[in-house]
């Protein structure tokens, strides 16, 4: 459900979803849903960082990992994580208020992906 002033309302289930449709490139049941070039958009940091961060289109690129990890990051802590040479999605619902630091999450959500089968 959207809403009109700041973001979006939805389940865990569905925010892994929209991971995986870009963990896919945009295909989901062999089907294109989404243009490949916007998931390489969201893929491709711009080239002026924010505070040491990549970003494009509503996606941050942190800085340390493996440089290809990226998440779309609620207001309070909420994450959509995708680690492509994992070929994997992490959703993180959380609210931890004003106190966050993006980056130790970060690099928590990446040594995860480092330890996978």
């Amino acid at each position: 459900m959207e809403k009109a002033f700041c973001g979006l309302n939805a389940t865990a289930r569905d925010f892994a979803r929209t991971g995986q449709l870009v963990l896919d490139k945009g295909s989901a049941n062999g089907q294109q849903i989404i243009p490949e070039k916007w998931v390489t958009r969201l893929a491709t940091p711009a080239a002026h960082r924010i505070d040491n961060w990549g970003y494009s289109a509503q996606w941050w690129h942190p800085s340390g990992g493996n440089g290809k990890n990226f998440s779309a990051i609620g207001i309070y802590g909420q994450y959509v994580y995708v680690a492509p040479d994992a070929r994997t999605v992490i959703v993180k619902m959380s609210n931890y208020g004003s106190q966050q630091d993006e980056q130790e999450t970060f690099d928590g959500l990446h040594s995860i992906t480092q330890h996978h089968d």
